[in-house]
Order: C-alpha cells, then sequence, then structure tokens
C-alpha cells in the first residue's frame, strides 16, 4: 500500500511491482520503463505501450491505422485493420433445398460491404447504388444479378428500381400467397427475340394449359401478324388460337389453330355481329345434315316460337344433281288432283307488315309438299306444280287434238254441203 502526496521522477526503472492499493495525487514521470505492472484503476491521458492487456474499455478513440482488432478464432473471427472491416466463417446452411458448408467472407471498406464465396468466387457487392454480384452493376453479359436502385433505364425523368440479370433467369415466386403488379402508367411486358407465355392452374388442371403470345416471322413488316395460342402447340390438335392482321386496311382477325395458321380455326359464339364476307369464290353456311340455315328476327330462337325473316338475293338456286340424291322413282301421283285440296288464304304474317296470299298448313293443305308440321318444301311444291303444268299440257294438247279433229270433220262437212249446194245449182240450170 502507498500514499504519495507530490513526486517528481526523472528517471525510473522497475522490473517488475505490485500495487494493490495507492492513492497518487499528484505524480510527474519524464522518462520511465515498466517491465510488468498491474494497477486495479488507472486514469492515463496518453498512453504509449507495446502490449497492453483490458479488461473494460470505457470510452475513447481506438486509432485502427495503428492499432489492429482482431477476434473469433482461426476459422470464424473478425479483423478490424486501418479503413476495412473483415469477417470470415464457416457454416453448413440449407438454401433452395440444398445443403453445404458455406466459406464465407463478408468486408466493409471504402464506404461499401461485399460477401464473397471462398470456394466458388460467388461476390455480392452494396453500395447506395444497389446490390450486385459485380462491382459494376447491371452491366450487360456480365451480370448474374443486380437490384439496382435510382435506376432510370426505363424512365429518365425519375429514380425508380430495377432487377437485372445478363444471362440467367429472373424469377418471382411466391409459394402461397400473391404476386401482384400494378401502376398507375403503363404496365408492359415485353421479349427482345422470343414469346411470351402465360400458365394459369398450372399444378391444379390436366394437360397442358397455356396461353402464348407470338408475332409471324415474315420478311414484310406489314405481314408480321401477331397471333395468341391456347393449349399444348407440341401437339397436333389439342391447341387454338387467333391471329391478329396489322396490314393496313384489313383489321383482320382470324380463328387459327395453335401455329396462327389462317384458315385452320373456326368460331363459336351466342351471336356475331358482322356482314358476312367470303374468303374465297363462295361462301359456306355449315349445319348438321338434318338441320336448316335459319334466318329470323333479333329474339333468335325465342324459346322455341322464332319470328323468321326473309332473305333477298339475286337468285336461290337449288342443288338438284342426281348426285345429291337416291332412291330415285317417278312419281305418278295426280299432281292436279292434289293441288286441288289445297286453299290458298289471305292473311297477315308475325313480323311483314303487308298482308300476304299462302297456305295454312294446319288446314287443307298436301302432306306430299310439307317440309315439317310448320313449314312447306318449296322446292316439291314447285315441282308438283311442275307436274301439274305438265298434266294441264297433256290436257291441252287432247282437247287441241279432239278440236282439230272437230274441225277436221267440220272441214269435210263444209266440203259436202259445198258438193250438194253445186248439185243443187246444177239441177236448177236444167230445169
Amino acid at each position: 500500500e502507498a500514499v504519495i502526496g507530490t513526486s517528481a521522477i526523472a528517471n525510473l526503472a522497475v522490473d517488475s511491482f505490485h500495487l494493490k492499493n495507492g492513492i497518487i495525487d499528484n505524480v510527474h514521470i519524464a522518462d520511465a520503463t515498466i517491465e510488468h505492472g498491474k494497477m486495479k484503476s488507472l486514469n492515463v491521458d496518453h498512453v504509449v505501450a507495446g502490449q497492453m492487456d483490458l479488461n473494460y474499455l470505457k470510452a475513447g478513440t481506438i486509432d485502427a491505422n495503428k492499432i489492429k482488432i482482431r477476434g473469433g478464432s482461426g476459422v470464424h473471427y473478425t479483423e478490424i485493420d486501418g479503413q476495412n472491416i473483415m469477417s470470415h466463417g464457416e457454416f453448413t446452411r440449407s438454401w433452395g433445398g440444398e445443403t453445404d458448408t458455406a466459406r464465407l467472407e463478408l468486408g466493409i471498406y471504402d464506404g461499401q460491404f461485399r460477401f464473397r464465396n471462398k470456394d466458388n468466387g460467388y461476390r455480392l457487392y452494396g453500395t447506395e447504388r444497389g446490390l450486385s454480384t459485380s462491382m459494376s452493376g447491371a452491366i450487360d453479359e456480365f451480370t448474374s444479378g443486380t437490384l439496382e436502385f435510382h435506376s432510370q433505364r426505363f424512365n429518365k425523368v425519375s429514380r425508380g428500381v430495377t432487377l437485372h440479370s445478363s444471362f440467367g433467369t429472373v424469377a418471382l415466386v411466391s409459394d402461397y400467397s400473391t404476386i401482384v403488379s400494378r401502376s398507375d402508367l403503363t404496365n408492359n411486358i415485353e421479349s427482345d427475340r422470343f414469346s411470351i407465355y402465360l400458365r394459369p392452374f398450372r399444378t391444379t388442371r390436366s394437360g397442358t394449359n397455356e396461353f402464348g403470345f407470338h408475332v409471324k416471322d415474315n420478311q414484310s413488316w406489314e405481314h408480321t401478324d401477331g397471333w395468341i395460342s391456347f393449349g399444348d402447340t407440341s401437339t397436333a390438335t389439342y391447341h387454338s388460337g387467333l391471329r391478329f392482321s396489322k396490314k393496313s386496311g384489313l383489321y383482320t382477325i382470324y380463328a387459327t389453330n395453335g401455329s396462327g395458321e389462317i384458315g385452320t380455326g373456326r368460331f363459336d359464339a351466342a351471336s356475331v355481329r358482322a356482314n358476312l364476307v367470303a374468303r374465297g369464290t363462295n361462301g359456306y353456311a355449315m349445319v348438321e345434315s338434318a338441320g336448316e340455315f335459319r334466318v329470323t328476327d333479333m329474339k333468335g330462337y325465342n324459346n322455341g316460337s322464332p319470328s323468321y325473316r326473309p332473305v333477298r338475293a339475286s337468285s336461290f338456286p337449288t342443288g338438284s344433281s342426281e348426285i345429291y340424291k337416291s332412291d330415285i322413282k317417278l312419281y305418278e301421283e295426280n299432281a292436279l288432283d292434289i293441288l286441288r285440296e289445297a286453299v290458298v288464304y289471305d292473311y297477315v304474317k308475325d313480323g311483314v307488315p303487308n298482308r300476304e296470299l299462302g297456305f295454312i298448313i294446319e288446314r287443307e293443305f298436301p302432306d306430299v309438299i310439307k317440309h315439317d308440321d310448320i313449314s312447306i318444301n318449296g322446292y316439291s311444291h314447285s315441282s308438283l306444280n311442275t307436274k301439274a303444268i305438265q298434266e294441264l299440257d297433256v290436257n291441252v294438247i287432247n282437247i287441241e287434238d279432239k278440236l282439230t279433229a272437230i274441225d277436221d270433220r267440220l272441214n269435210e262437212k263444209d266440203l259436202q254441203i259445198q258438193y250438194l249446194r253445186d248439185k243443187i245449182k246444177q239441177l236448177e240450170s236444167a230445169i
């Protein structure tokens, strides 16, 4: 134990000392060398020491340019040396379903931080511009991935965020929730050289259910039509599509197969409001073999009570070749007798403003020219009229023959009368 009031020491050399309790009010040491010393409490303005062990440093500034700070072990440690902070370590991890042992290095220096994998060389750099596997950020053909802040790649007016990769796939995945893409201005999806695909219900619907957006690779820019495909385009049949022409003045949309080939698809809709234009010389309306092509008012079928509308054209040719017919036989019935059964009425038809003449199929009407229970077969009616005309023609010919025979007999009688008259004149002359 020692109590020192005031002391001035010019030169002091101490090989070893232990000061358990000491009170030093005022000491000036001009030159001192202490090989081994232990002080329980010490307040010193400036200390220069070769080696110093401290249990607790309460306050102050450590000059890392003169003191290197290191903690940990030979494998796991952190070191501060000058402006650099380096942390090294090894640990076992599970990342993306794969388990490995990572030997990583974390460095903070020059206002940035860097990660490095000592085995594969993977790096990650961070500054106020963003995070990147390249110190230069999102560089074409160089970067695995970059999250770029203050980005003006797509908007020179304001700063935004860009997620970039040179050759890797950039993916957003939510296993059990939602991904939302929303914007106040346009929301653009672009591809430089290939198609764009959407796959709804990817794992919960059978088959391949893929929407594809494509552009035809034609030489002329006006023929680079776009088309949307759906289904499995790797097969021959399980797909369909819509093709959009941008040729000036056409404004045409085609129903196609999944390859966007013109003339391969069809439209199916409850109604289509359009003018019909034939693709070639002729246009075809296709119905089932037992069906009909019907034109009604805007109510359509109307629950079984359709109101039919007129069809106008320059002519209505009816296919009558034997190539369309079978079981061909001559019709032997008397057409005139059949037509005598029909009664012509004067009436007003639903949807028609003017009165018209025609038949009432539920009344006096021959079955042979019925199409069904509510309509007649116009072709059969026309054919029956033709046969009736032929029968009338035969009757007229017979009448004409009879009249000719009568006329011949009358002529013969006239000759006989004229002969008798001549004879009478001869007798009168002889008397």
